[in-house]
């Protein structure tokens, strides 16, 4: 007689923690408005198209698409198979639901070819277009809440922790078979005191950073946003800055690498990290010779933060070689909007903007948008640059695409209504325990689980 004895081997559960301030409102696709509520919508659901780790679109949940002739219908057929959190198949009946919640497709005429074929109609040519298809797909019945609905993407949320209303942990269990990691856990903090007490106390393996920080048990992740720029605009409606020789010279006086290389990565323009970007942007550069008699006072607005006001300080001292007395102006962050942006009140604004991986600049650069609530903040108009933005948004080959938009960045290299400064950095901090893939620059802060199937726990 022979005994046989089975083994059972337990494979460990690992978890990664990640530690965050605030609390979450809502992951649901259209309404996920934080950057830490898009952070968990991304890894919940997955769109039409996405975009990979080198900034290409690439197919998610489509399977193919068709373009008519007039450029106006966009047909897509979606891959068959593919599950929500609750194994319902995703159908053409999710995405009519999902369009019909979108702001972005408010005008888009949307309609069921079948169960796995939608068609798009739009009222005008957009070549960018299928960049809005990145959205997440939400699911037409079933949500359960906000911040527990059914999902698609490589996670579910698998429960939630709270103490009374409010919500302490957000734990997710992995649904991709090819992550290591088996759940995240977000945990919610009212301020970075108690988050950074977290990462002492090893509640958390990892977190953002506003600080620069020295952990002997934390790595420091620094990625560079490729979706958001500062730069330098100058007000055209005020009379000292619509000299066009007067901006050329205190471009030529900025010293765009010493301000950027603190604070993130130098901007290539107003096309910037993209196949689009047009190289001798870069040639935009400080003459440390130059120097001048200008006898100009002029105020530089800017947010009340210890960063942006270090970085007028430096733009003051190097511009008073060109005879220019800069005034820095701090305005709190939430009021810049109210009491600069609306009234246009500024001579000079240092701001931050978010742009899109597409190369359409239409809605800052564009002569319709130069009153409030447009964002052209500089007041810049020119006809040249108008046309060019219009045809981008018509062409529907890269070839042509290319074409215009290199007419634009000249124009606006030509022109100067700004500087453009640095990408800024995203200081992350991850535990030594942790093994992540390298990469140099995100395009968003939400978009920092990109490569998240190769990272590890030791």
């Amino acid at each position: 007689m022979f005994i046989t004895s089975i083994v059972l081997t337990l494979v460990p559960q690992k978890t990664y923690t990640e530690g965050l301030i605030g609390q979450p409102s809502s992951f649901l696709p259209n309404e996920a408005v934080t950057e830490n509520d898009k952070t968990v919508s991304k890894l919940l659901f997955r769109g039409l198209y996405t975009y990979n780790k080198e900034g290409k679109l690439v197919e998610d949940l489509a399977d193919s698409y068709d373009i008519s002739d007039d450029g106006l219908s966009y047909t897509v057929y979606l891959k068959k198979g593919q599950k929500w959190s609750n194994s319902a198949e995703i159908t053409a009946d999710d995405l009519l639901f999902s369009a019909f919640t979108s702001e972005q497709l408010k005008e888009v005429a949307t309609d069921k070819i079948d169960k796995y074929t939608i068609r798009y109609t739009l009222p005008n040519k957009f070549s960018p277009f299928l960049s809005l298809l990145t959205m997440g797909v939400s699911p037409q019945v079933n949500v359960n809440s906000k911040v527990q609905p059914i999902s698609s993407g490589p996670y579910k949320v698998l429960r939630l922790k709270k103490d009374g209303p409010v919500i302490r942990e957000v734990i997710l269990q992995k649904l991709n078979g090819s992550y290591n990691i088996n759940n995240i856990t977000f945990r919610y903090y009212e301020n970075y005191n108690q988050l950074f007490t977290a990462g002492k106390l090893g509640e958390v393996t990892g977190f953002i950073s506003p600080e620069e920080l020295s952990w002997p048990s934390f790595t420091k992740k620094t990625y560079f946003q490729g979706g958001i720029y500062y730069s330098l605009i100058f007000n055209l409606r005020n009379s000292k800055l619509n000299n066009l020789d007067i901006r050329k010279k205190l471009l030529a006086g900025t010293p765009i690498e010493y301000l950027a290389e603190k604070r993130g990565v130098r901007v290539s323009g107003p096309i910037s990290e993209s196949i689009f970007t047009k190289d001798d942007i870069k040639k935009q550069t400080y003459d440390p010779n130059i120097s001048d008699n200008l006898n100009l006072d002029l105020t530089l607005t800017l947010p009340d933060t210890k960063e942006h006001i270090e970085c007028g300080e430096d733009l003051k001292e190097a511009w008073k070689k060109l005879g220019v007395n800069l005034t820095l102006k701090p305005v709190k962050s939430d009021v810049i909007e109210s009491e600069v942006l609306e009234k246009r009140d500024f001579e000079i604004l240092l701001y931050g903007q978010e742009v899109s991986r597409d190369p359409d600049r239409y809605v800052l650069w564009h002569s319709t948008r130069v009153n409030y609530p447009g964002l052209n903040i500089s007041g810049f108009e020119n006809i040249r640059l108008d046309r060019s933005l219009e045809e981008g948004r018509k062409a529907l080959s890269e070839e042509e695409r290319m074409k215009h938009y290199n007419i634009f960045q000249e124009v606006i290299n030509e022109n100067v209504p700004s500087i453009y400064l640095y990408h800024p950095f995203m200081k992350y901090y991850i535990s030594e325990k942790v093994k992540t893939t390298e990469g140099a620059n995100i395009y968003y802060i939400h978009d920092r689980f990109v490569d998240f199937r190769n990272w590890d726990i030791l």
